[in-house]
């Protein structure tokens, strides 16, 4: 780890106590708050795309789960031609 990887503290820095120390940790847990909130609408945004996705895709298996019966359908009649054609 180097020097600028943490905050380093200087003369500036004066140790918190008492009442600036509540107001200091107030300040945090609000600043801390607003970011919560901001990841939660950002969330909640995505969880909306990923349901209207997923009734997109739901909607279209429905539409296309019976084009494909069909082809499997046909698929099996052609299979069984072949292998009636194969046999003496």
């Amino acid at each position: 780890m180097s020097e600028n990887d943490t905050k380093r503290f200087d003369e500036n820095d004066a140790p918190l106590a008492g009442d600036a120390l509540l107001q200091a940790m107030r300040q945090d847990l609000r600043e801390l708050f607003g970011v919560v909130q901001r990841l939660d609408r950002r969330v909640q945004g995505l969880d909306a795309k990923v349901q209207a996705l997923d009734a997109k895709v739901d909607a279209r298996l429905r539409d296309t789960t019976p084009m494909w019966e069909v082809v499997v359908s046909r698929l099996d009649v052609i299979i069984a031609g072949q292998e009636g054609h194969g046999r003496p």
